[in-house]
């Protein structure tokens, strides 16, 4: 792992154990407030490593994956969503 840090080891060292709203952008903080309540439940289910276990074992890239999937799930819903909400421009009424 040349080069590589844990997730642990990055917490650690670049973030002090915290991590807010002031580390994402405004996507990442609605994908959070959107995913969050399913969030645990997941990661416990799919990748219980994360949540108590070796993290030497969880292979990132397939969690990645999971994750990058969560999000494009919520770009279209979030977009299907704004569309529905969205009345014409020229609509006064």
């Amino acid at each position: 792992m040349a080069g590589r840090m844990s997730a642990g080891e990055y917490f650690e060292k670049h973030l002090d154990w915290k991590f807010g709203e002031w580390n994402m952008n405004t996507v990442g903080n609605e994908f959070t407030s959107w995913y969050y309540d399913r969030y645990l439940q997941d990661l416990k289910e799919r990748f219980p490593e994360v949540i108590c276990g070796d993290e030497s074992k969880l292979n990132f890239e397939v969690l990645r994956e999971f994750l990058d999937r969560k999000l494009e799930e919520f770009k279209e819903t979030a977009a299907v969503r704004q569309a529905k909400e969205c009345k014409p421009r020229w609509k006064l009424w």
